[in-house]
């Protein structure tokens, strides 16, 4: 694989693909089986576009008891069939034509595709690719000067796609903080 061999020259070793929604490893075979099984059994058909009751129930109890949050499985979970389901749903859900959306770059190609189907605008913001390279004061900064009053939603993820950058808690610690500066801003992580 080109692509492979290029990445881990310039400065991965051994690289994991997760850019198309696809691993670069074989299905774990425990997970082949359960599919082999389903099929056997005749679940074969299309599932509840909004995930099973007991997958929703599964997750609302999952929420509860490792974090203390309750949600409504029937009403306040959504299982989706990927990422990119749900982050297009969100971004439908929570945004207008013509509002601010701060991406960070390089950013995952396919929220090109689905904000500016949206008639959203994407504004950049750099993620550091090594800590060092930027402070968290100075990178918070940077992201702040980019908030306006157009602004709805700031997308962060970590491990960043598509470097694998990872924020630890120092990064996180700086977010709430923008709520304070444009209390219009939603961050999704």
């Amino acid at each position: 694989m080109e692509r492979k061999k290029i990445i881990s020259e310039v400065c991965l070793s051994d690289p994991l693909y997760l850019d198309r929604g696809d691993s670069s490893d074989d299905t774990p075979y425990r997970i082949s089986l359960a599919g082999v099984r389903a099929i056997k059994t005749g679940k074969t058909h299309y599932a509840d576009p909004v995930g099973t009751a007991l997958l929703r129930q599964a997750i609302s109890q999952a929420l509860s008891k490792e974090l203390g949050i309750e949600y409504d499985p029937q009403q306040e979970i959504l299982v989706t069939a990927g990422a990119s389901p749900a982050i297009f749903v969100t971004l439908m859900a929570l945004t207008l034509p013509d509002n601010d959306i701060l991406v960070p770059k390089p950013y995952w190609p396919t929220y090109l595709q689905m904000i500016s189907s949206l008639n959203r605008r994407m504004i950049f913001y750099p993620m550091p690719f090594v800590f060092g390279e930027v402070s968290p004061d100075d990178w918070y900064n940077t992201l702040r000067s980019k908030i306006t009053s157009s602004t709805r939603l700031i997308i962060i993820n970590s491990p960043h796609n598509p470097t694998g950058t990872r924020l630890d808690a120092v990064w996180f610690d700086l977010y709430p903080i923008s709520w304070t500066h444009r209390k219009s801003a939603i961050i999704i992580t």
